[in-house]
């Protein structure tokens, strides 16, 4: 049964306005009794998981996913804000996931597979550890298969492929190009936790440049 380890990227679920969602957070920190978590942001904020609350721990390995009920023991809030909460009695293996979405804008490029020569460059409207939706010149049909290449950030470029899901027409999207919602297929649990990876550390820079507004609580 896996464990987890100290830098270990996890999501923790939060009962939200609209359902169920899965936050990112990084384990922070581990000793003999407890686990130390970043307490996850939530439409810009901190969200605001109470002491005594129980929560569920999401984490997935290179080949499955795993999950474990903890009980919130505290908080700190230096060097950067973290839940105290309990080590697990026991790690359950789950079923995947939907994944976490930001908005933001990267280079991506593109091409059709079999058929694609060359690639075609797009460049991202949001992005999670389970696809994107990009911009791009060209229409694409539901189904069709790419090959995609990512250029996240101070990070090792990601070639992976991908299937259509849908597309909005530029009549529609209001920018001028297609948005093309594609879902990530062949990709490597290395590639997927790069990407989950800049999702979180995106969040935590935007907070220290103020863009998000965390209260304390």
């Amino acid at each position: 049964m896996e464990d987890v380890r100290l830098n270990q990227l996890v999501e923790i679920e939060y009962q939200g306005e609209d359902g169920v969602e899965y936050l990112p957070s990084r384990v922070e920190g581990i000793n003999e009794e407890n686990i130390h978590l970043a307490v996850p942001i939530r439409k810009g904020q901190l969200v605001p998981i109470h002491i005594d609350q129980k929560i569920k721990v999401c984490f997935t390995t290179e080949n499955n996913s795993y999950a474990f009920i903890a009980n919130v023991l505290g908080r700190k809030r230096e060097p950067v804000p973290v839940l105290i909460v309990s080590k697990p009695d026991k790690i359950v293996k789950i079923q995947r996931r939907s994944y976490v979405r930001i908005p933001v804008s990267i280079p991506v490029f593109y091409r059709a597979i079999p058929d694609g020569q060359d690639y075609e460059p797009g460049q991202t409207v949001d992005i999670s550890a389970g696809g994107t939706l990009f911009l791009s010149k060209s229409k694409l049909e539901p189904g069709q298969k790419l090959e995609l290449e990512l250029n996240l950030p101070n990070r090792p470029k990601i070639i992976c492929q991908a299937e259509v899901k849908r597309y909005i027409p530029p009549e529609v999207s209001g920018a001028g190009n297609y948005k093309i919602a594609v879902e990530f297929k062949d990709i490597s649990e290395n590639q997927r936790d790069q990407i989950f990876n800049f999702i979180f550390e995106k969040q935590r820079e935007w907070i220290k440049k103020g863009l998000l507004d965390v209260k304390r609580r």
